[in-house]
């Protein structure tokens, strides 16, 4: 006789873990929702936030409350921050917006002067 193996998740306390009965519906969702959010400037967190909702829907039909941080920890793991960009507009090469604007306001009053 083979001995009980203890599939106890260690974060969410649940046989099998909540990620693993849910996860194959999440990604179908994440699927769709990664389509519309194209454009959108923080598309990770933008789809972590739905997809938390949609856990929290499927599993009590309600769309707040806390989630597991097992399920939490796999969202941040498949759908990570978009890295912090460091450094400045005049260290990548491209002049500030604020010397521009400078320039054009300079260039518009010597046309606009009379001799």
């Amino acid at each position: 006789m083979e001995p009980v193996r203890n599939n106890l998740c260690c974060w969410c306390g649940a046989t099998p873990c909540e990620w693993e009965n849910y996860a194959e519906e999440l990604w179908l969702a994440a699927g769709r929702v990664q389509r519309k959010l194209l454009r959108r400037k923080h598309r990770n967190r933008a789809l972590r936030q739905t997809l938390s909702r949609i856990y929290l829907y499927q599993k009590g039909g309600n769309l707040r409350g806390p989630i597991p941080r097992c399920v939490a920890k796999k969202l941040m793991e498949y759908w990570p921050d978009s890295p912090k960009v460091t450094g400045s507009s005049v260290e990548a090469g491209r002049a500030p917006r604020v010397q521009i604007v400078a320039e054009v306001s300079f260039s518009a009053r010597l046309c606009c002067e009379r001799p």
